[in-house]
């Protein structure tokens, strides 16, 4: 599968410690969808993982 240029930058805005933990998932295969819905998604998804890559938990 050939991957657009949405998909590629959308992996690479991936944090690189993210990318790590997606080592199951081949780069290539990685798609946030050409459509309206998959940006709206890519964008949920990325505010989830920012969240809790910046979670600190209360001591």
């Amino acid at each position: 599968m050939a991957r657009s240029p949405q998909d590629k930058a959308a992996w690479l805005d991936l944090d690189p410690a993210t990318r790590e933990r997606l080592d199951f998932l081949d780069p290539e295969d990685f798609t946030v969808g050409p459509t309206a819905e998959g940006a709206a998604q890519w964008e949920r998804f990325t505010a989830i993982l920012d969240k809790a890559e910046n979670y600190r938990p209360r001591h």
